[in-house]
């Protein structure tokens, strides 16, 4: 990893293009999987809350067992 004064970034060294960014420690001591990703911008900070808000209320039933049930309702 590098920092790059022309973009006045951070350019973080990626040894395998198929591993996300994470932090070991968070890894070991939570035990969970997470992804971290510096957000910058409001598009980007926008879809990180769609995402997020569609996660924490996505439903129980699966679309295709809803359909299911509707198709036999009707």
């Amino acid at each position: 990893s590098h920092f790059d004064p022309e973009s006045n970034s951070v350019v973080l060294m990626c040894r395998d293009g198929n591993i996300n960014y994470f932090n070991p420690y968070i890894l070991v001591f939570c035990r969970h999987n997470h992804d971290l990703k510096c957000i910058l911008s409001g598009k980007s900070a926008k879809a990180a809350m769609f995402y997020i808000s569609d996660y924490i209320t996505k439903m129980g039933v699966k679309t295709y067992e809803m359909l299911s049930l509707l198709s036999r309702a009707v």
